[in-house]
């Protein structure tokens, strides 16, 4: 039985044997799959309405040693049915071209969804702090992502008063840097002397760093106050994106928090 049937098999196979609290949160994760693998422990509990004990006494309830480790299951499943789904049947042909697009969209679709670590959405809710904190923000593309820091710039203008994306020979912006700045640096590359040294510059005057870069985790150390590390450059776009979400993203969020006031409220009911 390979992994993917076993952690359904548990799900399902359970269902009849549970509490009604964590009869909820297996039919959340059976219908929510993709949704599940890359929630934390508190986001689901609030998602399903149960607390967050709930939720890790559900895991080893299914055999795991914790929430983590059902999570990483369940992010199993997603992969192996993307690798499944990654060719055309048979009966279906695709030109060279037509094969290679389809790749590069599967590849891109699968490093996204790595990016969805717990270590990331944690980083990430960090950098909306600061970005909330702060007076002035600054944006660095290096390594060819100058493109996506003039993006940055455009989206984040509803937001802040003071937005400017820089390029590396217009450094002296950065001169009279203090408190309440922020630089946010997009990179595809490995860290240098250089950018350390800038870094360094900032943190010390009393700025913040963050890092958006889709090198390796470990080359970042020491360079930001934090980092979000994503697989490749359409994931650093994809952190782009949700950083400029704005009002939409507000309403959203505005809606998610009504509707699971509505879930608890249902569960209240059914418990009585």
């Amino acid at each position: 039985m390979n992994i993917e049937n076993d952690v359904l098999f548990k799900l399902t196979s359970r269902m009849p044997y549970l509490s009604k609290r964590q009869k909820n949160i297996a039919a959340f994760m059976c219908k929510n799959c993709d949704k599940a693998a890359f929630m934390t422990a508190a986001m689901l509990a609030a998602e399903v309405g149960v607390s967050e004990s709930t939720v890790v006494r559900f895991a080893n309830e299914l055999g795991y040693e914790g929430y983590p480790e059902l999570r990483r299951a369940l992010q199993f499943v997603l992969r192996e049915r993307l690798e499944r789904s990654k060719r055309p049947s048979s009966c279906e042909k695709l030109s060279r071209n037509g094969e290679k697009f389809l790749n590069t969209l599967n590849s891109d679709s699968q490093n996204i969804k790595l990016c969805a670590n717990e270590n990331n959405m944690k980083n990430f809710e960090q950098l909306e702090e600061m970005l909330q904190n702060s007076r002035e923000v600054y944006i660095l593309g290096y390594d060819g992502l100058w493109p996506l820091a003039e993006f940055l710039e455009n989206g984040l203008r509803h937001r802040k008063k003071f937005v400017k994306a820089i390029r590396e020979d217009q450094l002296d912006y950065l001169a009279d840097v203090q408190a309440g700045v922020l630089v946010i640096i997009l990179s595809s590359g490995k860290k240098s002397p250089y950018r350390i040294s800038i870094s360094r510059y900032i943190r010390e005057n009393g700025g913040n760093v963050a890092l958006i870069s889709s090198s390796e985790p470990n080359s970042a150390l020491g360079y930001a106050d934090l980092v979000i590390h994503t697989e490749n450059c359409v994931g650093v776009m994809s952190v782009i994106r949700a950083l400029t979400a704005g009002t939409d993203g507000e309403k959203n969020k505005d809606k998610k928090i009504a509707e699971t006031e509505k879930l608890r409220m249902e569960y209240r009911e059914n418990e009585q």
